[in-house]
């Protein structure tokens, strides 16, 4: 479309015959809807020439309005590409003998890895020419600087010469939680609940070149604080100063290090930037999110310390809005510390593993600490060693107690698994991938439909998360069961998943149909967020789903937590919930083995 605007004021106004939106001029510009595709990139916007002020001569630049760039892979992107995308951005770029330099500003988030939830205002700035570059335009009434130092480029290239575009952001924020950390606008969410990474120093280099094409790895360093937790307080030891989030999708160590050079500072009259530089290195090709740190959580009454857990903090999200912690040694092989005070006097010390979640309706929950050594008062008591965690796996995409149409299943025809590293030695993936049994079984109705699925084939995604893809069809409208194996995987400490019937739940059926008479469900019902309406459904609240724990401490506590939600714009009756809604069962040939099922 064309714009003219003679005068100086901008234009937006409404009549018969539609709105007319202009900048202030005086203007001339072209627009149009442009996608642009590159290796590892890709970009679409509305992009136009217009004539800019510069001093006190026009001259011609190319800008944007809702441009989106994704950075990730693979391109063109897909419902499963990982990696960062801009939205909602604004361009400036000018050319300067054949060559741009420019930037493009708009919110910036992580897509595609499951467990982080990670957005900041950025600016990208592209700079093709590689030399120095200070230009002051107004665009729209509005003054824009485009300004690179002598030292300011666009890429880097490798030892074999590959040209590598880097982008460096200073002001990242991560939350791993039940949120959103902030509110519209821009304060902290006061019922927000989990922990907060800000403050992120975050490094990304894109490889659009050699075999490497489309790949990327990015390192975000930032520091750390809990949402909602009064009193709990976490911090960084001394040998981790910063939290890292760090992936390699590139397939391969990267072991030269790539300088990325990210802003700390802006000079508000020249436009200048001060920049620091993060090597971006890996030492090896797992693909697999790392969120951790060594940390200190300690909780303090009037100065004096209650308690503190010392160790590496391991981080995942769960589904609900959860997150699932779990605190070890700082070197392999050793366990976290906790110890208890009375004043200034620690009375108890432990070493072992722990693991607690935050975010749920509880905010900070012990789930399970594992013993090694005892101390008290100074004496040392060891244990033997309790041995590993029981492995775990969740539903991804639709997840715990999800709704999906099931003539959507049929057609996409997979289904994918997150399998839970909780004792952080890695997965045995030939126990994942082998056809020598299935790590499920799907119900209906308490039968077993698994060979409904007809010829089901297991590959891995990234990092932990599985694609089962299958054949077969699901035959009928109802709320099935994934029921996970015993025994039928292992990570790479040989801890098998236990014999416990392990299950999680969805429910599908084809929404032109309904759910069926005895649903209860009417047709003005919708399901949150524009999801499908469902029946209600619950969960285990405390124990935590899939935690295992020891019935001694389950018979103390006297009691199990279950939060009933609803899955439609009506709420949960009350008056229904009476008590028959919990089995306590064993799994065929266990003893003292107890499964908690809804």
């Amino acid at each position: 479309k064309f714009l003219i605007n003679t005068g100086s004021q901008a234009v937006n106004v409404t009549g018969t015959f539609g709105s007319i939106v202009v900048g202030a001029g005086p203007l001339f510009a072209i627009e149009a809807n442009l996608s642009l595709t590159f290796p590892g990139v890709e970009i679409s916007g509305v992009f136009g020439f217009q004539n800019v002020t510069e001093g006190s001569s026009t001259v011609q630049a190319i800008t944007g309005s809702s441009v989106r760039v994704f950075i990730g892979d693979p391109i063109p992107s897909t419902s499963n590409s990982i990696g960062l995308e801009l939205t909602g951005g604004q361009a400036v770029f000018v050319d300067q003998g054949g060559l741009r330099a420019g930037f493009i500003s708009g919110v910036v988030r992580l897509v595609g890895v499951p467990g982080l939830t990670l957005q900041a205002t950025m600016t990208l700035r592209i700079n093709q020419t590689t030399g120095a570059m200070s230009r002051t335009f107004v665009v729209d009434g509005q003054e824009k600087k485009v300004v690179f130092t002598a030292n300011e480029v666009s890429t880097a290239t490798d030892g074999a010469g590959t040209r590598i575009p880097l982008v460096g952001s200073n002001n990242f924020e991560a939350f791993i939680g039940k949120g959103p950390s902030r509110l519209p606008d821009g304060s902290t969410n006061p019922d927000a609940v989990g922990l907060l990474i800000s403050n992120i120093q975050m490094a990304l280099a894109v490889f659009t070149a050699g075999p490497l094409t489309g790949k990327f790895a990015f390192d975000g360093q930032g520091s750390i604080g809990f949402l909602g937790l009064p009193g709990l307080q976490v911090g960084l030891n001394a040998v981790n100063a910063t939290f890292g989030l760090r992936l390699n999708r590139t397939g391969q160590a990267i072991t030269t290090a790539i300088n990325v050079p990210v802003i700390t500072a802006v000079n508000a009259t020249t436009g200048e930037n001060t920049y620091t530089t993060i090597p971006l290195t890996f030492a090896d090709a797992s693909d697999i999110a790392q969120f951790k740190a060594g940390v200190r959580i300690h909780f303090d009454i009037n100065s004096q310390p209650v308690f503190d857990l010392s160790g590496m903090m391991l981080i995942r999200q769960l589904p609900g809005g959860e997150a699932d912690v779990t605190v070890t040694g700082l070197t392999p092989g050793t366990g976290a510390s906790i110890r208890i005070y009375s004043g200034s006097t620690e009375v108890f010390g432990f070493s072992g593993t722990a693991d607690f979640r935050i975010g749920g309706t509880e905010g900070f929950k012990l789930q399970d600490f594992r013993i090694n050594s005892v101390q008290f008062f100074g004496a040392s008591l060891n244990l033997t060693p309790p041995g590993g965690r029981p492995l775990t796996a969740d539903l991804a995409g639709f997840g715990d107690g999800g709704v999906i149409a099931r003539d959507v299943l049929n057609t996409r025809k997979y289904i994918d698994v997150i399998f839970n590293d909780v004792n952080g030695v890695g997965l045995n993936e030939a126990s994942i991938t082998d056809s020598s049994d299935l790590e499920f079984k799907i119900l209906r109705g308490g039968t077993d439909v698994t060979s409904e699925l007809g010829t089901v084939t297991t590959a891995r995604l990234s990092g932990n998360t599985y694609r089962y893809s299958f054949t077969g069809s699901l035959t009928q409208d109802a709320e099935y069961s994934i029921e996970f194996q015993p025994n039928s995987w292992q990570d790479n400490a040989a801890t098998a998943n236990k014999a416990m019937k392990a299950a999680q739940d969805f429910i599908a059926y084809i929404p032109s149909s309904g759910f069926g008479g005895s649903s209860g469900l009417t047709t003005n019902q919708s399901g949150a967020n524009g999801a499908l309406p469902a029946p209600p459904t619950a969960r285990l609240l405390n124990p935590a789903p899939g935690v295992a724990v020891n019935p001694v401490t389950l018979a103390a506590q006297r009691f199990i937590d279950v939060v009933f939600e609803s899955r439609t714009n009506a709420d949960i009756d009350p008056a229904t919930i009476n008590g028959d809604e919990l089995n306590l069962s064993n799994e065929a040939g266990q003893s003292g083995l107890k499964d908690a099922q809804l």
